[in-house]
């Protein structure tokens, strides 16, 4: 389907392992944006503020770079006093408190229209 790219098990199967699925995604970046370059992908019919509606409102739980870089701080740190590099969290919902920040999710839950669930 032209403008669909993926990777991973989606683009091959469920075959590799992270390395592959690093070579993969690579692969269809370059495929992407020589599609741009050429010019056979279509503007964008909605805004990126649709897309982050429509995220939110499909999984209210969704981790952003923010949020990410709260759980790699809360690992380092769980390592740090352990000569570690770091802990990784191995409970879902420790990962998604450590990530949220509710203040920020609550003012773009308004600025988006969401109501909270």
């Amino acid at each position: 389907m032209p403008g669909t790219y993926v990777a991973g098990w989606t683009k091959r199967g469920p075959t590799g392992f992270i390395g592959t699925n690093k070579s993969c995604s690579q692969q269809t970046v370059r495929a992407l944006v020589e599609d741009f370059n050429a010019g056979r992908l279509a503007a964008p019919t909605q805004r990126h503020r649709d897309f982050a509606a429509a995220l939110l409102q499909l999984h209210p739980q969704v981790v952003d770079r923010a949020g990410w870089h709260r759980i790699d701080r809360a690992e380092c740190t769980r390592g740090a006093g352990l000569g570690r590099p770091r802990i990784k969290f191995t409970d879902p919902g420790e990962l998604l408190r450590t990530a949220a920040d509710q203040r920020r999710r609550s003012v773009l839950r308004q600025a988006l229209g969401i109501l909270s669930r």
